[in-house]
């Protein structure tokens, strides 16, 4: 019998300004073995430099927070990067929100109150080239 193919796993980072969520989320995706958070930022400017440095598969990032929004920071990381698919992960269910991000490029956008059921879904769908909205 062949030896089962390993699959690389998917190299994530994650951004939120909230600690709290931030460690959620990595709980969240560390549990599955096929992906691997390779970075952490705390507001959208570090998540773009995060995604240069790193050159993830997939970046998870927050709506609303400060030095840069994570829409701005999709934008950013969208014409810089991209091969790197962005999920949006907030806290708003408005229409105009999910509008907006995938109008700056977003693949996936997960509701935080369902990222425990969603997110990891979301990125297996997004670096797999699909997309993801709720």
């Amino acid at each position: 019998m062949p030896a089962e193919k390993r699959v690389r796993a998917r190299r994530v980072i994650i951004a939120d300004d909230h600690p709290t969520i931030l460690r959620v989320v990595r709980q969240i995706l560390d549990a599955e073995p096929r992906i691997e958070v390779v970075g952490e930022a705390t507001n959208g400017l570090e998540a773009v430099g995060l995604v240069e440095t790193l050159k993830p598969d997939v970046a998870v990032l927050n709506v609303v927070m400060p030095r840069m929004s994570g829409f701005e920071a999709a934008r950013r990381i969208r014409e810089a990067n991209p091969a790197v698919a962005v999920v949006i992960l907030s806290t708003h269910t408005d229409e105009q929100f999910l509008k907006r991000a995938k109008e700056l490029g977003a693949k996936g956008y997960v509701q935080k109150n369902k990222a425990a059921e969603q997110l990891v879904r979301a990125v297996d769908a997004v670096a797999e080239g699909h997309e993801f909205f709720f």
